[in-house]
Parts: C-alpha cells; structure tokens; sequence
C-alpha cells in the first residue's frame, strides 16, 4: 500500500507520551464502541447505496432482507493513513473537515468516507488501481479513471462515472453532513485520486470505457 505523499498539519505526535494501560474494563468497552461503530457505519453505507458504485451491480433482495454477500464497505480514506498527518494542497481547502474526520479512526470509520463495491471492485480500489474525479466542470459528475495498462477482467465492468447511492437524506429535512445517508464526500474522493496518481506517476491513468 502506497504511503500518502500529504500529511495532516495537525499531527499529535510528542503530545503526552505514552499513554498509561487502560483497566480490563475499560478495554473491553473500547472494543465493543469500535465494533459498534464500523458496524453501524457498513449499515449506513449499504442503506444508502444497495449497489456496487462502480459497478451497478444491485444488491440482490430476497424475503429475510437484502443478501450483501460479494458487497463490502470501502473506506475512501484507508485506516491505515490516519496517523495524525498534512494533508497536500487538496487537504488545506478543507482542514476543518479533515480534523473532524480523519484524526481518529472513529472519526474517519463513517458513510462519508465510504462506497459499497464488490469485493473484488474494492481491492483494486485499496490498490488505487482506480480512482474517482469529482470534476467541478461537470457539476456532479465524478468521472471514473483506471491507472493499469492491463486491467483484470473483472475490472473492466466498471462504469465510466460514479453511480448515484439509491438512497439519500431528504434535501427538505436534513442539513447535516453527519446524516447517516449522506454521500461520501467529494474532497476524499479527490484525495484517494490525487494519490492513484502519483502513484501511478502522472499521466498513465485512462479514462473508464463507457459501459
């Protein structure tokens, strides 16, 4: 996995040393708040969206409720880049967004930073063998772009934008971003792109073929 090139300005790194070992107790309650938040957080995600975004491929129903088998929650912004970091040129136009969100994995593990794909869909996305350009040209439009010459098969079925979720907060009477069905956010999208890029060294990316 490819080390983002921007770091958070607001690192905490030297702020209070190591931190004393919490009781047995008070461990056990932090596992079961973690647990309870990426639980409720891949619950969000699959509410709003009910497809692969990428894809279109459906979340098939059936009597007992939707059958998510082959359906994962993707983090946008992957847990394993939440050390207190800057964030790039990108980042500083949202600093306050990004504190908020990314400086704890609690913070980061919500609807906004995620997308349900298909599980293999969203290896390629953990590999940044793709990524999503909110284009602010283009309205609403977030165009899809692929970073291998060779692309697996499977990888091919991916759409040339960014699908719709099936479900959102109605405009009316929600205004928060912190809405459970509220879109991932269009600054981390463009953030897991900036990074496929230069990864990937500029210019190599090709646009998504139109299925």
């Amino acid at each position: 996995m490819p080390l983002f090139t921007s770091i958070l300005a607001t690192s905490v790194k030297g702020q209070g040393g190591n931190k004393a070992a919490s009781p047995p107790e008070q461990e056990e309650e932090i596992k079961k708040d973690r647990k309870s938040r990426s639980t409720a957080a891949r619950d969000h995600v699959r509410k709003r969206d009910l497809m692969c975004r990428a894809t279109g491929d459906v979340v098939p129903k059936r009597d007992r409720g939707c059958d998510f088998v082959g359906f994962e929650f993707a983090h946008v912004f992957p847990f394993g880049n939440l050390e207190p970091a800057a964030l790039g040129k990108v980042m500083k136009k949202h600093m306050e967004s990004a504190k908020k969100y990314l400086t704890t994995k609690s913070a980061g593990d919500r609807a906004v930073n995620g997308l349900l794909l298909r599980a293999d869909i969203h290896k390629c996305f953990d590999d940044y063998q793709f990524g999503i350009y909110p284009d602010p040209d283009d309205g609403e439009i977030r165009k899809v772009y692929t970073f291998e010459k060779v692309l697996p098969p499977f990888l091919e079925t991916i759409k040339k934008v960014l699908l719709p979720p099936t479900n959102t907060p109605d405009p009316l009477k929600v205004k928060s971003e912190d809405d459970p069905l509220h879109d991932v956010f269009d600054w981390l999208l463009l953030e897991h792109f900036r990074t496929a890029l230069l990864w990937h060294v500029a210019g190599l990316g090709q646009a998504a073929k139109v299925h």
